[in-house]
């Protein structure tokens, strides 16, 4: 009986242990834990750190990776109307195919068409034009040396752009007369313009803006090669009559992903004379950011206006907005774009959009570990 007994006792506790192992698992597997989910997809969807309804723009910390990274940035409309906003994209080339479309169009506007709103919504927006202009460009969909009709100037005027940057090795494709007749058809048509005659000052509600543009990629015609000892001085005589300085780069090897040890050499050489934010362009391919002393750099925004439909690689790339309130970085927002007809970005949408987010946020995570 004893016996029989302790065999029951056995019996009801491994069945009570059973029951409870059992418990643990439903628990675990299908009650809603926001802890467990979060641990899951923090690697790409982090929580904001602040509510826009209850902090205001001077409370907000910094934008981090996992804040950039986030898909909605929806809450940066709900705060002060001081934010000032700032918009940059990928490379522009008006020449070639994109010049020839827009003839063949009579409608230079077409390549900005599906994107425009976004550019003209910021205070300012800054590109890098790849191509000079000229009144008597060749119509080629061919060649590496480029020219635009000067009737595109109408168009980047109508699409929203402030600052042309003009220090890149496509500068001097019509020589050094095509140079200079480039940069006064930009400025008599009201752009700033960088690369050869800087800093520009750019003066947004109560912030003043300096920018400035080295290239680092020969032929070294129009602009010279740069150094960081130019860097530097530029910088340091800008920093004093601006709240905010922004260098925009062309840098980096072409069709690459990763940054090289010279541009990472050159943008932390302008963040530590006093940059606040490091634009970079020129490799085609889209490259990860970084976030050095507390600034963004963004090594490669890839391809905005380009005829280089030969790849997916080739055909992506991003509009950045960044927004600053009291001349304090408070929100990055990255806008991945397509390329589509040879020349008319289009901005991604839903997977496509989260998947191009996410592999770029593990590449930044990696470099700046």
């Amino acid at each position: 009986m004893v016996l029989i007994n302790r065999h029951l006792m056995k019996f009801y506790h491994l069945s009570g242990l059973l029951l409870f192992v059992v418990f643990l698992f439903w628990l675990l597997n299908f009650l809603p834990l926001s802890s467990t989910k979060l641990i899951s997809s923090r690697s790409f969807q982090p929580t904001q750190t602040a509510s826009p309804s209850t902090v205001s723009p001077e409370l907000l910390p910094a934008p981090t990776l996992d804040t950039i990274f986030a898909l909605d940035h929806s809450w940066v409309a709900a705060l002060s109307s001081e934010t000032i906003t700032l918009v940059a994209t990928g490379d522009v080339m008006l020449g070639r195919v994109v010049n020839l479309k827009s003839v063949q169009k009579n409608d230079f506007f077409w390549p900005w068409l599906l994107t425009a709103e976004i550019l003209r919504s910021a205070d300012l927006t800054l590109i890098n034009l790849e191509s000079p202009l000229g009144e008597n460009c060749p119509l080629t969909n061919t060649g590496m040396v480029f020219c635009a009709k000067n009737s595109h100037t109408d168009a980047l005027a109508s699409s929203g752009v402030d600052v042309v940057n003009l220090a890149n090795n496509h500068l001097a494709d019509q020589k050094l007369s095509g140079a200079a007749y480039t940069k006064d058809q930009l400025q008599a048509t009201g752009f700033l313009t960088i690369g050869m005659d800087q800093p520009v000052f750019k003066k947004v509600k109560n912030t003043t803006f300096a920018f400035l543009g080295f290239n680092d990629i020969p032929p070294f015609i129009a602009t010279p090669r740069v150094d960081t000892e130019t860097i530097t001085s530029e910088i340091i005589l800008a920093k004093p009559k601006a709240n905010l300085v922004v260098v925009s780069f062309h840098f980096g090897e072409e069709y690459t992903e990763t940054p090289t040890a010279r541009q990472r050499l050159l943008a932390y050489t302008a963040i530590d004379a006093g940059a606040d934010l490091v634009i970079g362009h020129h490799p085609h391919w889209i490259q990860p950011l970084e976030i050095y002393q507390g600034k963004p750099i963004l090594y490669s925004h890839g391809n905005f206006i380009f005829d280089q439909m030969w790849s997916d690689q080739t055909r992506l790339g991003l509009v950045s907005r960044f927004t600053y309130f009291n001349d304090q970085l408070i929100d990055l927002e990255l806008m991945p774009v397509k390329i589509f007809d040879y020349g008319q970005p289009r901005f991604l949408t839903g997977k496509p959009k989260e998947n191009l987010l996410q592999d770029l946020y593990r590449f930044s995570q990696e470099i700046n570990d």
